[in-house]
């Protein structure tokens, strides 16, 4: 099958070749070929050179083409939580699974948004839902182990009488979420959470 400027642009995405990704996309949207899926790719691109108003316009293009491109408002949704802004990235990522509810990412990523609001009941329940879409999704498991630490690190600071079996229920899931991820091959692990984890478990090193 003759390759489009549009497969040859993903092809280079997922390599790496930001530029070379963002000359054969620019080709696909100039060729009105799979435009909103362009755009969407472009804006990854993009975001991945560190642009990132410029990865938001795309996924705005995308969206306006498409509005039930549910990866748009994912990657778009992924823009603001790296711009800090939750509530918008929330939003977004609300949309992505109210157009495909089995949307493990979008879970995933709205648990990362919530986190950055403090909201780390949810944030749990939001990676605890990716994993249940998808078992084998490593960063879903580690993200849910920050968000089990965290909690217990910022309960503890608000509740001097913080009860001690809950916490100790809450350093064990930490630690089963991150074996786990590690198990299903996640290479970047904080030691900094894995010294704070042990020392709540009271693990010698």
């Amino acid at each position: 099958m003759k390759k489009t400027y549009y497969n040859i642009g993903l092809e280079a995405y997922k390599k790496g070749r930001l530029n070379e990704a963002i000359t054969n996309l620019n080709k696909s949207i100039e060729a009105n070929f799979r435009v909103a899926d362009a755009y969407c790719v472009r804006g990854c691109a993009y975001e991945d050179k560190g642009n990132v108003d410029q990865a938001i316009c795309d996924y705005n293009k995308a969206i306006e083409i498409d509005p039930k491109n549910a990866n748009a408002y994912n990657n778009r949704g992924g823009a603001y939580n790296g711009k800090k802004d939750s509530k918008k990235a929330i939003a977004d990522f609300n949309k992505a699974i109210k157009i495909e509810p089995i949307f493990d990412k979008a879970y995933r990523n709205r648990g990362y948004a919530n986190w950055q609001q403090l909201k780390f009941d949810k944030a749990i329940v939001d990676c605890s839902k990716a994993i249940a879409i998808n078992p084998n999704y490593a960063l879903a498991y580690y993200s849910r182990a920050i968000y089990y630490y965290e909690k217990l690190e910022h309960d503890k600071k608000r509740d001097p009488k913080y009860v001690h079996d809950k916490e100790k229920y809450g350093y064990d899931k930490a630690w089963q979420d991150v074996c786990k991820a590690k198990e299903l091959g996640h290479k970047i692990i904080d030691p900094r959470l894995i010294k704070g984890i042990k020392k709540g478990l009271k693990i010698e090193k």
